[in-house]
């Protein structure tokens, strides 16, 4: 949770370290409840609500896999069903990244635009394959108080304002999905298996 939290703050503070603050748990229903920054909160809002609109495109291939499956194919016969939801959810992680950084990140330094993108990409795969495996993930946030807009410098109002209606409108998004069989994604968690996977598909566009 630490890495997926600190890569959206990234976007914005840069290189500062921030703790996010874990709220309440709950035991009944397996919940862990964390507040985060407006900035933050969205960001992550934002990936969370493309994430599960590409996945509802493979509902049909998740149902299908587990069909095929229970008619006895071998995990090597399920190879192509399998590396069908991977392709699609990894072009939709690059176009979740590439739209993140053009619109929070607002810096010139390349450098460090690439090590936020690996970043960025790594804390979305692990989203996708948390709500893959069952996650929920929900966003709620306080109204703006009435009458503080007149007491805060004006810009940073209407910014902080724009912020909760946009997360306001998000969290309508981030339905639960209801899923047949197992999980269909295992996308890469760390730089090093991104390194890997990398390398595996370069290699496989060379064949």
């Amino acid at each position: 949770m630490d890495q997926i939290i600190g890569s959206f703050q990234h976007l914005e503070i840069g290189a500062e370290e921030l703790e996010p603050g874990v709220r309440s748990l709950s035991s009944t229903d397996l919940s862990i409840f964390t507040e985060l920054d407006l900035q933050t909160a969205l960001t992550i809002g934002l990936a969370v609500a493309w994430v599960v609109d590409r996945y509802k495109t493979l509902s049909d291939t998740r149902l299908l896999r587990e069909q095929l499956k229970e008619k006895g194919l071998s995990k090597k016969d399920l190879g192509g069903v399998d590396r069908h939801p991977k392709s699609v959810m990894e072009e939709a992680v690059s176009g979740l990244v590439n739209e993140n950084l053009d619109r929070f990140f607002k810096n010139d330094d390349q450098g460090r635009r690439k090590e936020l993108a690996i970043d960025q990409r790594i804390a979305s795969n692990k989203i996708a394959n948390r709500i893959d495996k069952g996650y929920n993930m929900d966003l709620r946030v306080e109204p703006f108080p009435k009458g503080e807009e007149e007491s805060q410098e004006e810009k940073e109002t209407s910014e902080e304002v724009e912020r909760i209606q946009e997360i306001q409108s998000l969290s309508k998004s981030l339905q639960f999905l209801k899923l047949e069989g197992d999980p269909i994604l295992r996308l890469p968690e760390s730089k090093r298996d991104e390194e890997q996977n990398t390398g595996q598909k370069d290699r496989g566009s060379k064949t």
